[in-house]
């Protein structure tokens, strides 16, 4: 599972990171983290190049952190919510 705590704290991060280095962090392949962009899961990365592609860290920690945010459940269905079914009276 993708999380936040795994990247090292905003003081100690540069700005952009290489797709290697944030796979290293997140301990994935750099596959993964592509799949995850193209899924968007992790947002778009800024591109110099075909080849120098580099994330945003604080975009990726914000995105993160909203992932693991729990969702709020579904409320429940009172009995009544539900259409009643017509009985079929036989001939």
């Amino acid at each position: 599972m993708l999380s936040s705590a795994l990247i090292p704290p905003q003081r100690s991060v540069p700005k952009l990171v290489k797709i290697s280095v944030l796979a290293e962090w997140l301990d994935v392949s750099t596959a993964s983290i592509r799949n995850y962009v193209r899924q968007g899961i992790l947002p778009q990365p800024i591109r110099f190049s075909v080849r120098r592609v580099y994330f945003n860290t604080a975009e990726v920690r914000a995105t993160l952190q909203r992932l693991e945010q729990p969702k709020a459940p579904f409320p429940a269905e009172s009995p009544r919510s539900k259409p009643k079914r017509k009985r079929r009276v036989a001939r």
